[in-house]
This record gives structure tokens, sequence and C-alpha cells, in this order.
């Protein structure tokens, strides 16, 4: 979507009302600098402010109310310098807006809070699912906005009212939206700034974030009735000093709280993905399980019977039915309390205070004494303290038993730690016991007895090659069955995509169709691209991608990279071979690119990945393995590859699958890139890729006979420029003998006039033979006393005879 600048942005918010002249406050934090720009204001003003005037390195504000005509010019008493933005110098506003920030929504993030701290691309997914939840409630409330905003950590909601209101009802509704949106209470007054569309979120400055408009509605107004229909926030009551017990640590009670929340969003998960025929049996069941953690205050009962109304709605059980259900199902919970008792506690929590504790007063730390502990712990004693300070921290970690390599769990995917990490965090565990003087070696026998426990060795993982671990779920891939995450199952990759059965990649399937004009050739990149969600290499086949630059051969494999994510990965194909360290970033992956080949290709290693042979992974400082690669190699090139010798191996060519790119758009889209890759574009491009190994399977797994493609051949044929020689210069005749410098004669002429650089007639000798073999035809060669002659073969006037048709 386009950006628009200040003056275009106001403007979309203030269409259709006549606003009280003013100004636009604009403000820069850190530094608390500001800009004004008189409103109305047409394009072109002489004050019309612009995003280059923003100051380098500030977050960029708006004030939503405009300001009064004396704000500029006013003084600030805390700073004594012009320029007032507080609620007495602002214009009653037909605007309502509400801030709904991530951080308030742990549901949404898998439990995380420190959103500073995360990349860029999973924030923009957990925001992608906030966006269309709000969207939906916003039509279930008929509140349509007139704007989103992707604040960085979050999103801005603004909604247009047909008329002005006084500053005490904008707030008074602002905090109703509050409730309805889960939003920030820190926002609803009326002097509130916003962030500024077409700027940057500098929280972080490592990691600037956009600032950016993801939906507009010029269009948009709420009405006075669906405002007034909203519940009005009631501010939190205070809780009796008789019901706070004081006993209740505040890890724990942080402990309980993330666990309930993790319930309820299964819960809620569960109940969304439930077929027909047993929604509101789930329903039923999923509303009992909450109601136990209402019932033991761990939930908001509010809260809970939200979400699971929502999350009703988008299985499609009616609203009369989902009301009657959610009571019935939580009042029976409540019922039952849960006993959360065990969650959080640690267990040395109630152990006496003792001589020697870890850390100073007050650093939160566990403060474990040495006396508590055995005086000469064995190395099972070692252990089980480890594996205990693991499971109260909710640490997870396997041990790859053939890659030897430690793995810790992370949302949903075992990510690689290396193994002087695990030695440090092992010893910091057990310093924190008191063992402070334990030796590398020591720390290496404790990793070593921890690793063959049964709960934490794993030869294998438990991935097979029709699983595929998205973003919301274990995917399997023939059946169609979205399966829960949990450390139970042992994968080490993960797709970037999240699995939402329905998207529609529109600007993906517009980008195939003018880049790949062919039917055929799409469906062939589908099948493949469906391919390489799959561990399974039985079809031995490779895709190669042919075109200049320009043409979308990188766009398309990038966008497939996004999808995949760390399942993809690229390499030089000289690289994969035996014994050599980087085969190490193969194994497990599903999709690794080729961007170049050599001029002189060795395909040895293609043969080898694509004839599923078994290849030697060395791994520095431990013992070698040996595996099957799953990848699936795509092969960009501008040129044919040259097949040299190998042109007329139809092993090789078979394995081919070759498709051209050679549409170049006359204006290049600049945008085009980050749009196939936005979060809610990837979801409809694996949804594309699925269908595209559904077609495959149904084809017993075979693509279309591509080695006599137009392309097949040309690639064929600019290897071996011999082959246009027997073309032009030779009838093949059985049992003629030519003579061998005859032949080489002829062929040196004949590249002269076609501008080729002819081979060394040592050389040529392999390429004639491997250029008959390419027409089925047997070219022998026969050295006598005379020389060397060619069977088979002469130099004719009228050549032909290669091709069966002739």
């Amino acid at each position: 979507m386009t950006q628009p600048s200040p003056r275009q942005w106001v403007a979309l918010l203030y269409r259709g009302v006549t606003p009280p002249h003013g100004f636009v406050e604009f403000r820069f934090l850190k530094g608390g600098t500001r800009a004004w720009m008189p409103w109305p204001a047409f394009e072109g003003h002489p004050d019309e402010f612009r995003l280059t005037a923003v100051p380098e390195g500030k977050n960029a504000y708006w004030g939503v109310a405009l300001r009064t005509l004396d704000a500029p010019e006013a003084i600030n008493p805390k700073t004594g310098k012009p320029g007032m933005g507080d609620k007495a110098h602002t214009h009653p506003t037909h605007l309502q807006w509400a801030e709904v920030d991530l951080e308030k929504h742990p549901e949404l993030t898998n439990g995380q809070t420190d959103l500073h701290s995360l990349p860029a691309e999973e924030l923009a997914e957990y925001k992608a699912v906030l966006l269309r939840q709000v969207l939906a409630e916003c039509e279930r409330r008929n509140l349509p906005p007139r704007a989103v905003v992707d604040s960085g950590h979050g999103l801005h909601l603004y909604w247009a009212r047909r008329a002005r209101s006084t500053m005490e009802e904008t707030e008074a509704y602002n905090r109703r939206l509050v409730l309805a949106f889960g939003a920030s209470t820190e926002s609803t007054d009326q002097a509130r700034i916003l962030r500024l569309p077409g700027t940057f979120n500098l929280k972080n400055p490592q990691r600037p974030l956009p600032v950016q408009v993801l939906w507009q509605d010029a269009e948009a107004w709420v009405e006075r009735d669906a405002l007034d229909a909203l519940p009005e926030l009631e501010k939190p009551k205070p809780v009796p000093p008789s019901q706070s017990s004081g006993k209740v640590s505040q890890p724990a009670g942080n402990a309980q709280e993330k666990y309930a929340q993790s319930a309820l969003q299964r819960e809620v998960d569960a109940v969304r993905s439930a077929g027909e025929g047993g929604r509101n049996h789930q329903l039923n069941r999923s509303a009992f399980s909450v109601g136990t953690l209402v019932g033991a205050g761990a939930l908001d009962e509010v809260q809970a019977a939200h979400e699971l109304t929502e999350a009703a709605l988008a299985a499609g059980l009616e609203e009369s039915e989902i009301r009657d259900t959610v009571r019935s199902g939580l009042a029976a919970g409540k019922q039952s309390p849960r006993d959360l008792s065990t969650v959080g506690q640690r267990h040395w929590e109630n152990k006496p205070q003792a001589f020697g504790t870890i850390g100073g007063k007050g650093d939160g730390q566990a403060k474990t004494r040495t006396k508590d502990l055995p005086d000469k712990p064995t190395l099972a004693d070692y252990r089980d303290l480890t594996l205990d300070w693991c499971a109260e921290q909710g640490h997870v970690y396997r041990y790859h038993q053939t890659r030897r390599s430690w793995w810790q769990y992370k949302g949903g995917v075992y990510v690689e730690v290396l193994d002087e990490v695990m030695y440090q965090r092992a010893d910091k565990i057990l310093q924190s016991y008191g063992y402070n003087n334990l030796k590398t070696a020591n720390i290496r026998e404790v990793l070593d007895k921890i690793s063959r426990e049964e709960s934490v060795a794993a030869l294998e993982v438990d991935q097979t090659a029709w699983e595929l671990n998205t973003r919301t779920g274990i995917l399997d891939l023939e059946s169609g069955l979205l399966h829960d995450h949990t450390p139970e199952y042992f994968s080490t990759i993960q797709s970037a995509a999240a699995y939402r059965p329905g998207s529609v990649a529109h600007d993906w399937m517009a980008f195939l169709r003018q880049a790949v004009p062919d039917e055929g050739d799409r469906l062939l990149l589908q099948q493949f691209a469906g391919l390489c969600l799959t561990g399974d290499t039985s079809p031995q086949r490779a895709l190669v991608l042919v075109g200049d630059g320009g043409t979308g051969k990188s766009t398309f494999v990038r966008v497939l990279q996004a999808v995949l994510g760390n399942l993809a990965t690229s390499s030089a194909l000289e690289n994969i071979k035996d014994g050599s360290f980087l085969v190490g970033n193969l194994v497990g992956k599903r999709m690794c690119v080729v961007s170049e080949l050599q001029q002189s290709v060795d395909w040895l290693p293609f043969k080898r990945i694509t004839g599923e042979d078994t290849i030697s992974v060395d791994v520095k400082n431990k013992t070698p393995f040996t595996t099957k690669l799953d990848i699936k190699l795509i092969i960009l090139t501008n040129v044919m590859p040259r097949l040299g010798e190998d042109t007329s191996n139809s092993s090789l060519m078979r394995r081919f699958l070759p498709v051209a790119f050679n549409v170049k758009p006359e204006k290049p889209d600049p945008t085009l890139e980050a749009r196939l890759t936005h979060p809610d574009e990837l979801p409809g491009v694996l949804n594309w890729m699925l269908e595209g190994l559904r077609v495959l399977r149904e084809n017993n797994m075979r693509f279309p006979a591509s080695d006599a493609a137009a392309l097949a051949r040309e690639i064929v044929e600019d290897s071996n420029k011999v082959i246009g020689f027997l073309r032009d210069e030779c009838r093949y005749v059985p049992d003629v003998q030519t003579a061998s410098a005859d032949l080489y004669a002829a062929y040196r002429k004949w590249c002269g006039q076609n501008g080729f650089s002819p081979l060394h007639i040592n050389n040529f000798g392999k390429h004639l033979i491997s250029a008959a073999k390419y027409f089925g035809k047997t070219v022998e060669r026969d050295r006598n006393v005379r020389g060397t002659d060619y069977r088979h073969i002469q130099l004719s006037t009228q050549p032909g005879m290669w091709e069966d048709s002739e």
C-alpha cells in the first residue's frame, strides 16, 4: 500500500467534515521539538509539513485532535518555549482512536513481552494476526475503521464520526474502545499524540520498524448507536487486604499467569479449528477447561468468554448457541478449580535460610545454600540439579546423537546451541547452587551424562518427510491436519509462514502470470515448489531457471525462501561434496538455491543429490556422520548451463526441469518483493505450494516430461556445439567410415562460419560421440594403421538421418 504524505494522512481522517481552522501538531521524541502545519491545507501549501522535515534519529508523532490557532505561540511553562499541545489547546474532534499494544496481548506473541528484541519478521507475523482479529471485531460491532496503522509494536485504530464530539464524550468513547479492543488505557485523552505514518519506530535503533498505514477507507463512518453499545470501562476495584495472602511469590504468580494464558490460547485454537459436527462439543469442552482456570483465579472470566466466543464465531457457530454453551461450560468449570499450587514453584524455596547465598539481596535470584546440597556431589547429583533447574525455568533441551549437537526449544522448533554456550549455561546453573570451582572437563562430563537421558537423547528428529512445522503448528502434508506445537516433537526446522487455509496470494499469482506467461511452466513451478515443502526427494529432479537479470528468477526463489524460512538455504554446487564442513549447513533443509554456476561445471554433486546418494558430513572437533540430504535444488542462471561431456548422459538431462524467465517488465516495481514476502501474503503462497504438491501426488510424484521441451534441447545443444555440426554437415550412414582428420577439419570450418570457438582435437572426439548419443545414434571410434576413423558417419551435402523422423 502506498503510504500517504502527512497532509494526505490528515486529509484522509478529516474527509467529509469541516473542522475549525487550527494547526496539526507534529512532535519529535526524544528531544521534544515540534512542527506545525495549518489546517485546512492544500497540496503545495507553503507551510505543508513533509516527511523530509522529520529530524534524523527521532520518533515522530502527530496530534490527533487539531490544535487551536494560538497553540504554536503559547508558552510552554515546562520549557519556557512556544508551543503547547495540551488538552486546553485542542479543538473538539470527530475522531475516535485506540492504541493496541502487542505487549498487552501475550496470547498472540507466544507469551513474549519483550518485543524490542524480537526480529522484525516475527513481529510482522504477530501484527498480521492482530490486524485480522481487529478488523473482524470492527465488523462484528459495526465499527468500520477509517484507518489502521502499524505502529511498530502494535496497531493504532482510527474511527470517524459524522460530527464533532465534546472533549468529554470523545474520551468516554475512547475508554469504551479500550475495553472492546484490549487497547491501552493511557491513550484515551483528547490531546493524545500517536505515531506518524511514513516514519520509523526507533525504540530499538538497531532495528527500526516502519510506521505504515495497513488499512484505510475514506468513506467509513461510525454511528453513535454502535459506540453507545460498547461496554463502559470501569476502574479496577482495590483488592481488600483480607483477600491478599501475601504468600504467593511474584515468580510463581507470573508462571501461573503464563500457564493460564497459554492454556486459554490452546483451547481457543481448538475451538477455532474444530470441524463441522464437533464444533459445539469442542466449545463445551474448552469452556469447561478454561472455567477451571477462572475458578482458580488465574483467568479473567470476561476475557475468557470473549475469546472463546470469537473463536466459535470464526468456526461458524451461531451467536445464540455460543452464548449458552460458553456460559454453562465456564460455570461448570468454575465449580472444579484447577490446582495451580505447583506451577512456578522451586524446590528450594521452602528450605531454611543458611550460610552462603548466591547473589545480592533483592536480586530475584534463587538463594540456595551449599549446606542444603551434597558436600561431595556425584555426577548424577550434578545432572539432577541441572535438569531440575531447566524444568523449573521452562528450558527444554534435546541432544541430537547423530549430529552430536545440543538444541533448545523455542517457538515450536528446536534451535541449535553451540557446545561452548551449553558449557557456559551448565556452569552458571551449578554456580547458582554454590559449585563454583568446576572445570570445563567436569562440565563436559555433566552434559555428557545429561545427553544420555531418555528424555533428552534423540538419534533422529521426529519430523518426517511429510510433516511441515509451520508457525501455527505441525501440518501433516498427507492428511492436511494441523497439530499443536509441543516440545515432545523434536523438529529442528520450521517454515516462516503461518498455515491459514483459504488464504489466497493475489499479488503472487499476478507476478507469476507476468513473469511466466506459459501456463504449463507455471504449473511446473507450482508442483516443484510444493515438493520443496516435503523431505521427499524421490522424483530426483532439480529446477533450472534460465533468463536475464530482472526477469523475476530471484524474486521467485526469494518468496519461496520467505515461506520456507530455515527450511531453505543456498550453496555453491561445488561445495556439496564428501568431507566438506559446509555440507552440515544443508542437513535437514528442504530447498537449496544455487545462484551461480562455474564456467566448467562438475555435475557429480548434482547427480549425487538428485540421485538420493548418501554423503559424508564433517563436523569440527566431532566424529563425521553419513546422511542423505533432503534438499531440492533450484539453479539460477543467466545463460544456458554447460553440460560438457555429460550432454549425452540422459540420466543427467532427465533430472532437469528447465523453465525460462524471459519477460522483463518495462517499469520494475521497487515494492514488489516487499509485498510478495509480507506476512499477510505468505500464507496464500503456502497454500499455492500445497496445491502444487497435491497435483504432484495425484500424478504419482511424476513431473511432466521435460527432456523433449524446446528449452531442454536448447540447454543440451548450447552445451555441445558438435550437435549442430552433425545436423548441418554430416549424415548418419551405418557402416560407413570417415577419417577423424577430415571430420575435425570440416568442424573447424563450420565453427568459423557460425562464430563459435572450436574444441581442441583431443576433446572433439568425446563431444562427437556424445552428440551422436543425443540423437540416439552410435558413432564408434576405430583406430587403425592409417590413423583414427569414425564409423556410421559421413560428411555430406545432404546431411540428415539423425532424427528418427527423417
